[in-house]
């Protein structure tokens, strides 16, 4: 008898070892470079696991369009994309089934014209159609990290504004760092840099700075989101808040300044950038918050802007899990 009890109570401890929850598969859409950096740093650091997810990154995308995509069609369930495109995919794409998980972090990178990062268009020095003039932009093609946001809006907007024809053809780089090297294979006739970017791409003396579009960035709106959908919200709850917690950890995580020269050497190890570019970025200051309010704002500009026809409420489009605030 006493046997048989014994059994029962080491039964009692013994099997719910056996039963632990296997981690739930999370599929998520990226681009390896810096401003993504809170994907590679959950992976490398073991966030995700901490909240049971095995995350399967797909990376073979060429720009956030694509990715968005794939999150629309359900081939990923998490995917970054820039916040203008998602916004206004929902806006005229009637895309009920989108949600934003979290915001993208984007470094912060110096220096910094009041609230808003340098951006800049620049062409080679060697190519002597493209000046400053939009009007020699006419039929270029423009290298665009996120093709369909507000940055070739802008840009054609300068040419029509000159009495000249919107027929840029924009090509996706896939990463701000790509610029130089697909100009200097010909790709792309116009590239669009942010700092530190410019800096580096100027340093080499074989480009020019043609103009500045009219941008959004720095404090105002986080430029970049992470977006997924309805099924994986409703599917899988769990996996959902752990994947966003994941995130907000690895944005503390690079918020602390002891972590400088590790973040980087993760950096280096993910998105293959050359170690003296990664030298000019500065590690701090992540939004961990979607800012509603701002992007609400945002999105009564990109209306004004005629970019969409009217204005959505844009509360209606965040998950219950993202970190926000109005």
């Amino acid at each position: 008898m006493k046997r048989q009890i014994l059994g029962l109570l080491m039964c009692c401890f013994i099997a719910p070892l056996g039963l632990a929850q296997a981690a739930e598969t999370v599929k998520i859409g990226y681009l390896p470079y810096p401003d993504l950096a809170e994907v590679m740093v959950a992976v490398d650091k073991g966030f995700f696991a901490k909240y049971n997810i095995e995350p399967v990154l797909e990376k073979d995308f060429s720009t956030g369009s694509d990715i968005f995509v794939a999150v629309v069609s359900g081939q990923v369930d998490v995917g970054i994309n820039a916040t203008m495109n998602t916004v206004t995919a929902i806006s005229g794409g009637g895309f009920e089934n989108v949600r934003i998980l979290h915001t993208g972090s984007g470094y912060t990178a110096s220096p910094l014209d009041g609230k808003y990062t340098k951006a800049l268009l620049v062409s080679l020095t060697s190519n002597t159609d493209i000046t400053e003039d939009p009007l020699t932009w006419q039929g270029k093609s423009l290298g665009s990290n996120t093709p369909g946001d507000l940055l070739e809006f802008a840009v054609q907007e300068q040419i029509v504004d000159k009495g000249g024809k919107a027929n840029m053809e924009i090509v996706g780089t896939g990463g701000f760092h790509m610029v130089q090297q697909m100009m200097d294979q010909g790709l792309i006739d116009i590239g669009f840099v942010i700092e530190p970017f410019v800096s580096f791409v100027m340093s080499t003396g074989n480009y020019k700075i043609i103009g500045t579009p009219w941008a959004m960035w720095g404090n105002e709106v986080q430029a970049l989101s992470w977006a997924t959908n309805t099924d994986f919200l409703e599917n899988s709850p769990e996996a959902a808040k752990g994947t966003a917690n994941a995130f907000s950890d690895a944005i503390d995580w690079i918020n602390d300044p002891n972590n400088d020269a590790e973040y980087k050497d993760i950096m280096a190890k993910w998105s293959g950038m050359p170690m003296e570019l990664l030298d000019t970025l500065r590690y701090s200051l992540f939004a961990k918050e979607l800012d509603v309010g701002a992007l609400q704002s945002y999105i009564g500009r990109i209306v004004e802007y005629g970019v969409i026809d009217e204005e959505i409420n844009i509360s209606d489009y965040i998950a219950d899990v993202c970190p926000s605030t109005l």
